[in-house]
């Protein structure tokens, strides 16, 4: 998360989430307010092991996408990730041409059947929970029951 500048920008205001918008980030992750971190105790509750289940599907969910956007567009391999702009213009594009493929049926069975990539979690030494963060994630786990 460092590398790409997203916290420095968020946290210094160049980029801005609304109190109900939040990212998703796995176990890994620092907690943030603004990024949403399953639940790590041993014990959990069953609202939290359902949070903790709709959060692993929701972030396969993009896993997934941006696998497919990947194999489709084999140059996402190689963008310089450190060049934020250039990412961002290239994935969009991706995207774009993705969304005008999709009405013309044009969606090769190897598009489907792909493999999700693993990435390599690095354990971050700062899980600590914040009274916000935990507050917030406590919300969102209960919106889930309604």
């Amino acid at each position: 998360m460092e590398k790409s500048g997203l916290e420095g920008k968020i946290n210094s205001g160049t980029y801005r989430m609304a109190e109900d918008q939040h990212l998703l980030g796995d176990w890994s992750y620092p907690s943030r307010a603004w990024l949403i971190t399953p639940y790590s105790a041993v014990e959990l509750s069953d609202g939290q092991t359902v949070f903790n289940t709709i959060h692993s599907e929701c972030r396969e969910d993009l896993k997934r996408s941006l696998g497919l956007l990947k194999r489709r567009f084999q140059r996402l391999y190689y963008i310089d990730s450190l060049r934020s702009t250039a990412l961002k213009k290239c994935i969009a594009v991706c995207y774009i041409l993705h969304n005008i493929c999709l009405p013309n049926s044009d969606i090769t069975k190897e598009d489907i059947e792909y493999q999700v990539e693993e990435y390599d979690s690095v354990l971050c030494s700062d899980k600590v929970e914040t009274e916000v963060v935990s507050r917030k994630r406590y919300l969102r786990m209960h919106c889930l029951y309604e």
